[in-house]
């Protein structure tokens, strides 16, 4: 099974740089993302920065449009990201998985935007969508302290450092 595995993601891949690989960092308030080559197959390895930037999701608040409205845009915003995917030969893309984020984290501003306003499951159901529709390989990893790593490490707006060290625990 492996080996015929590995034959299909061959055939998929042809198009594709095989040490490409983006990270994408989540939040209520906008998606940071970075799309960096991977240099060595050294665990700790070096890998360059293509392209880093950060999407606003801040203007989608429910005050000002409906929430139909807000994963219309949502939408929009990740079809887009994945256009830059596809045009940068991206074959491997990685994401947090986040699925314990339900329930009381302490105030209710954050609930709200936690549990009501984000919107992951859409994200997740969307990012599956066009990494099939484009051929690339999702990596899931897990959250653990990526965004206070990605600030001590490199010195980008938060979303996006964090984007950077979910990106390099993917490769």
């Amino acid at each position: 099974i492996s080996k015929a595995h590995r034959a299909h993601e061959k055939t998929i891949f042809v198009e594709k740089n095989q040490n490409r690989y983006a990270g994408i960092d989540m939040n209520p308030k906008g998606i940071g993302y970075v799309i960096a080559d991977k240099l060595s197959d050294d665990p700790a390895g070096e890998f360059n920065i293509i392209k880093k930037d950060f999407i606003n999701l801040s203007d989608l608040s429910p005050e000002t449009i409906s929430s139909d409205k807000r994963k219309y845009e949502i939408s929009i915003a990740i079809r887009n990201l994945f256009q830059v995917f596809e045009h940068h030969k991206v074959c491997h893309f990685v994401m947090e998985e986040l699925t314990n984020l339900n329930g009381d984290k302490g105030n209710k501003s954050t609930n709200r935007q936690v549990n009501n306003i984000w919107c992951r499951s859409l994200i997740e159901q969307l990012t599956n969508k066009w990494c099939s529709f484009y051929g690339i390989k999702k990596i899931p990893i897990g959250p653990a302290y990526s965004s206070f790593i990605g600030n001590i490490l490199y010195e980008a707006y938060d979303p996006i450092a964090a984007s950077i060290e979910v990106c390099r625990r993917g490769m």
